[in-house]
């Protein structure tokens, strides 16, 4: 099985009594059913049966892993197709299709030879995998996970192969108007920004799920989201890209929460959201504006330097603390950091900040939430605190 360049590793799991229950199923018979299914199970089907499918996203396998693992998997009755190939089937070009499977007997079973092993054919009757490889393989790593219900049809034509995953895909945004959520088309990739940074995921963004992104981002920073997306509706990628505005939105969470601790009035954040945008009422001295001159700059670049897409965030985090806090560039420069149009500090210390802030509102108890540190080519600042 073809994988993509971000290459995974699907382990290959021992028999379990799932594995046996299924080998003793009659696949010539087409049938269908929520089966719970196992790591093991799933591993056993991948290896044997997902002999000839598209190539594996590593990034959509690892987007079904985190919702597995994470109780956020859904059934949604799209799940595992396995095919019944009597063996007379005939390919594109009008042979006999020699799509690899495991052997049935006469009847329909699975076929054990003398030392009672399955046996791989190319010809014949056998059965093999035609829709799900992925979900078989993330489930297959998820190996905390005891069991993932899926609706598995077995027994089906081959001739499916040819009718699967050809409708078009509806996207995150699309459910998201469906269901009457405003600003669809933004929560989708600044909650995929958020992710990004929160988890330095930035190869699996694309592929985050709706269920990851509605149920991870987009309730939990749902009053922020609705407060960003009017004041960054009509904004510009230069100073309103989903990056940008996922910094501001953790933010503005981050100190809505804990605004009985801290002194710092919601309304610094539109202000500074302004600044950013129109560079009015705003002192050059500000690390925002030193933010807003490298946005410019960068816009302004005909091939921008390659780098992690969380990496804006964390500026635009960054810009927002230092400014919260009264921190100037010159002050900043005095420490080392480097502030210009060409470069501004890409480092944790605004994500850890706000996700500290955010973790003191939080009821005794509950575990704050944990931020991994990036490999970002930048100067660590010292972290300022917020005046109460």
């Amino acid at each position: 099985m073809k994988t993509s360049k971000s290459q995974i590793s699907v382990p290959v799991l021992t028999h379990d009594a799932a594995t046996h229950a299924f080998l003793s199923r009659n696949f010539a018979k087409d049938t269908t059913g929520l089966v719970e299914m196992t790591p093991n199970l799933a591993s056993f089907i991948f290896h044997h049966l997902n002999t000839r499918n598209r190539p594996l996203s590593a990034a959509h396998v690892r987007q079904y892993l985190h919702d597995m693992q994470s109780g956020m998997w859904h059934d949604t009755g799209d799940g595992i197709k396995i095919a019944f190939i009597e063996g007379t089937e005939l390919d594109a070009e009008g042979k006999l299709d020699d799509t690899p499977g495991v052997r049935l007997n006469s009847h329909g079973f699975v076929w054990l030879d003398d030392q009672n092993h399955i046996v791989e054919v190319a010809a014949g009757a056998r059965v093999a995998v035609i829709d799900g490889g992925h979900r078989l393989a993330a489930l297959a790593m998820a190996l905390t996970t005891p069991c993932v219900v899926l609706t598995l049809r077995s027994g089906c034509p081959l001739a499916l192969r040819r009718l699967v995953d050809t409708g078009r895909r509806r996207t995150n945004a699309n459910q998201l108007d469906i269901e009457g959520v405003t600003y669809a088309t933004r929560l989708d990739p600044i909650s995929k920004a958020i992710h990004a940074v929160m988890h330095h995921d930035a190869a699996d963004v694309r592929a985050l799920s709706l269920s990851s992104a509605l149920d991870e981002y987009v309730m939990t920073h749902r009053q922020a989201l609705a407060w960003a997306c009017p004041l960054f509706g009509k904004t510009g990628r230069t100073f309103g890209s989903a990056a940008i505005v996922a910094g501001f939105v953790i933010a503005y969470d981050a100190i809505r929460r804990a605004r009985d601790t801290v002194a710092v009035p919601l309304s610094m954040l539109d202000a500074l959201a302004v600044q950013l945008q129109t560079g009015t009422a705003v002192s050059q001295d500000a690390p925002i504006w030193a933010f807003r001159e490298f946005c410019i700059n960068r816009a302004s670049l005909a091939r921008r330097p390659r780098e992690p897409r969380f990496t804006m965030t964390l500026r635009a985090l960054n810009a927002i603390m230092w400014t919260l806090n009264g921190t100037t560039n010159s002050v900043l420069k005095g420490m080392d950091v480097t502030l210009n149009k060409k470069q501004f500090p890409a480092t944790v210390d605004g994500l850890e900040f706000f996700v500290a802030l955010r973790a003191k509102s939080q009821p005794r108890g509950v575990a704050p939430a944990t931020v991994a540190s990036p490999v970002v080519a930048s100067p660590v600042v010292a972290t300022a605190t917020v005046a109460p």
